[in-house]
Formats: C-alpha cells, structure tokens, sequence
C-alpha cells in the first residue's frame, strides 16, 4: 500500500502541483483544492480499493493539508526560511504516509489493488529522479541565482537525460546489452551549456544512481 500512496502523492505534489498553486497556497481556497487533488489522485491510484480505504485516504488528505497549511504560516513568519521547510515539509508528508500505510494493512489485510506493485516502484523512481529533483534542484540552489536559472532553461533536456541515466543503471545491472550503456553517454548535450555543466552533470549522474538504489532496495 506505502507505494501506492507515495506515487499519489509525488504525482499531486509535483506535476500536478502548477507554479500558480505554489505561489498561492497562503490562500485557503488554493490549499483546499490542492488537498482535494491529493485525494482525488489516491482514489484513480488505488482504484476499486478505494470503495474500502477512502476513510484513512480522507485523512491522509487531511493530515497532508494541516502540514502544507503548518508550513504557509512558518513562511509567513519567515520567508526566507527555504530549504529546510521544504526538507521537512516532504519528510512528515512520507511519514504520515508509512503510518496511515502500515494502519491500513493492519486492519484491512492484503488489499487487492489493481496496477502491480512492481509498476509502483518503477514509476516512482522515474518520477523522483525527473520532476520531483527538478524543482527539489531549484529549491536546494536557493541562494545560487545562476545555477538555478541553468535548472530551469534545461528543465526538460535533463529531466530526459536523468531518466536515460537511469535506465542505463538499471540495463546494466541486469546485464542487457552494451548498447543501452552506450545511449547513456549519448544525452550529453544539455551539459555542454553554461558555464555549470560538469557540476549539473554530476547531480543527475548521481540522482540516477540514486534512483537505481531505490529500486534495488525496494525490491523492484
């Protein structure tokens, strides 16, 4: 089940989370309707399943409104208070998440749902190490104007490449052909611009790997 609610939220909390939402969560509205969106994507996710868990998705939904809400207030106070609310902020939301995950199984037993587990986790990776590192990138480059602006101008070519890299991890370690090792090298262009580009290339060389780790270690 944890997988399942942890795709449900990286999908409402990043693509399907646009600027205008971010830049305007302090309002009660906005930060409803995000929350709504978060349960909405739990129900498509977990499918039919949901005919006997939206309670503990309702409250998971709940639970991820009063953090988000918790944080609009701290940045009030202190809005250059960045990087470790954000860190935080994540933190508690995949909390709640293995909590509300684990309370499920417990009282519920095996639930049958109906995209494999395995799929979870391969989606999972591809989106932490695409979307969600490009605005976590933009976030940990907070002070580092320029850098950030190059995180932005290459969105979508390093978002690519990251997701090449990390497939070729995943091809070579099941031992495929040389070939996909290879096109692994192939998506070099988006480094070669700015004056930031070994560095850029070192970070999704290593989000992949990271990616790859997560996936041998959750048994994909």
């Amino acid at each position: 089940m944890i997988w399942y609610l942890m795709l449900s939220h990286l999908l409402a909390d990043y693509p399907l989370q646009p600027t205008w939402m971010v830049n305007q969560k302090n309002r009660s509205r906005v930060l409803l309707t995000h929350a709504v969106m978060h349960f909405g994507v739990q129900i498509l996710v977990v499918g039919t399943a949901s005919l006997f868990i939206w309670p503990y998705l309702l409250l998971l939904s709940a639970v991820h409104l009063t953090i988000d809400w918790t944080k609009n207030k701290l940045s009030e106070l202190w809005p250059k208070w960045v990087i470790f609310p954000y860190i935080v902020d994540q933190l508690l939301h995949y909390a709640s998440i293995a909590l509300i995950a684990t309370w499920i199984e417990r009282l519920r037993g095996r639930i049958e749902l109906p995209i494999p587990r395995s799929w979870m986790i391969y989606a999972i990776a591809f989106l932490l190490v695409t979307y969600v590192w490009f605005i976590s990138e933009r976030i940990l480059a907070y002070a580092d104007v320029n850098y950030r602006k190059e995180v932005t101008e290459q969105q979508w070519s390093r978002m690519f490449a990251r997701a090449i890299f990390l497939s070729g991890f995943l091809f070579f370690w099941r031992w495929v052909s040389g070939e996909s090792l290879l096109s692994t090298l192939a998506f070099s262009l988006p480094y070669l611009n700015g004056k930031n580009g070994a560095r850029a290339l070192l970070t999704d060389l290593g989000v992949a790997l990271a990616g790859m780790v997560f996936l041998l270690s959750a048994g994909a």
